[in-house]
């Protein structure tokens, strides 16, 4: 299909390019991913962020973590304008690597840099604490969220629970059950 459009003189767009690198990382084709990479090179057309988030996003998916690490650090060489969503999915990355100190590490370097966390990037790295069962780094990511004016949502406190049930206080993660149900936060499957 990509050839199709080549022939067709289209010129692809970014989103393009993005479409095709998930794709690629879906169909764990990773050497014709950073084919694409080269290709927008050569073509004259430097990998704005978009199109390595969908890359980082693909590489997650595809559970490459070294991979997204290697192309994070490749976008910080060549000094492409990283964002939100960059840093939350390298703490989804690090998280999903069971590297909670290595997601927290980007996310000091997100802040040093002025760069704003979203709900989304909180809940990463309470996830990313989560996963090792580290209840108190967690919790403090966790109120740290609501400080900064980001109201939990079902996934936050799913990922406060787990933290919890992993590090062997059940009873906490039941308390912190009913306080979703309390402020309002409807339980989903997950919850339960």
């Amino acid at each position: 299909m990509y050839a199709a459009l080549l022939e067709a003189r289209c010129v692809p767009t970014e989103d393009t390019y993005a479409l095709l690198l998930r794709a690629y990382c879906a169909a764990g084709s990773l050497h014709r991913a950073e084919g694409v990479i080269s290709e927008m090179r050569e073509h004259g057309i430097p990998p704005s962020a978009t199109v390595y988030n969908a890359y980082l996003d693909g590489l997650l998916k595809a559970r490459c973590a070294e991979k997204a690490v290697e192309v994070y650090q490749r976008m910080k060489r060549e000094r492409c304008r990283t964002n939100t969503e960059t840093y939350t999915l390298m703490i989804n990355v690090y998280g999903k690597s069971k590297q909670p100190m290595s997601a927290m590490k980007v996310f000091k370097e997100m802040q040093s840099l002025g760069c704003k966390a979203n709900i989304c990037t909180y809940t990463a790295l309470v996830n990313a604490f989560a996963r090792e069962g580290l209840c108190e780094k967690a919790e403090e990511v966790f109120e740290e969220m609501q400080q900064a004016g980001h109201e939990p949502d079902v996934y936050a406190y799913n990922a406060l629970m787990e933290a919890y049930s992993r590090a062997g206080f059940p009873q906490a993660a039941a308390e912190i059950f009913s306080l979703m149900q309390h402020m309002g936060c409807e339980p989903d499957r997950a919850s339960y």
